[in-house]
């Protein structure tokens, strides 16, 4: 998360302590528990850049270090976790069969992003730094030969364009928060779009935890699928 480690940390409390119950009492069929753990996730990620903001300007060994493990951390969340989470997440929870095809394809390209920039992150080393008031990472040590607009897409047909495939109205909505928080991440600090993306997405989250109550409430079906 962007801003300070207060605002990551308190974002972290949040996402955790809602993701887990949405995760573990609300979401009571085995198919909805990768998507009802995305702010649980979410929130391990505002964690990782929470120690990162604590670290930073420290010269000590101790604060470097975790410097390290927060940047790989948060990285390791953007870059891996999410290209192969959630198109299998919103799969599970897909019901008709053209849509689980078209996700499926989507979370085996997923596979294929996530080993990418796994390796990537190995061969490199992130270094954080601070531009406008929000965390930036910059990715050393390694030449890719790839143009930047084929990550950028292959990232995007496997995050955000999930969610718009999906047949249910509450998958939709949630991606067109983390759509808008992308703009907005633009428009806010575009060398730190990263960070500030992953802002707007964690509140984006908020909302399927919102979902699952609402429809828990009123008794409906939703995202109810066999296991």
């Amino acid at each position: 998360m962007c801003f300070s480690a207060t605002a990551s940390f308190t974002a972290a409390a949040i996402l955790t302590t809602v993701g887990f119950v949405t995760t573990t009492r609300i979401a009571t069929n085995r198919s909805q528990k990768m998507y009802a753990a995305i702010p649980l996730l979410f929130g391990m990620q505002q964690l990782a850049e929470g120690i990162v903001w604590t670290s930073m300007g420290q010269d000590s060994p101790m604060f470097l270090f975790a410097q390290s493990i927060g940047a790989f951390a948060f990285l390791g969340f953007a870059l891996v976790v999410w290209p192969s989470w959630v198109p299998w997440a919103i799969f599970n929870i897909e019901t008709e069969p053209n849509r689980r095809l078209a996700l499926k394809i989507m979370g085996f390209v997923g596979f294929g992003v996530s080993a990418t920039t796994m390796w990537f992150l190995y061969r490199s080393q992130p270094t954080p730094h601070v531009i406008g008031q929000c965390m930036a990472y910059s990715l050393t040590g390694i030449t890719r030969n790839v143009p930047p607009n084929v990550d950028f897409l292959l990232y995007m047909a496997t995050v955000p364009v999930p969610f718009f495939v999906s047949s249910h109205r509450d998958v939709k909505m949630t991606g067109a928060l983390i759509m808008t928080g992308l703009f907005i991440s633009h428009i806010v600090n575009r060398e730190a779009s990263t960070s500030v993306w992953c802002f707007f997405a964690a509140l984006s989250s908020f909302y399927i935890v919102w979902s699952f109550m609402v429809h828990r409430e009123s008794n409906s079906a939703y995202l109810k699928i066999s296991n």
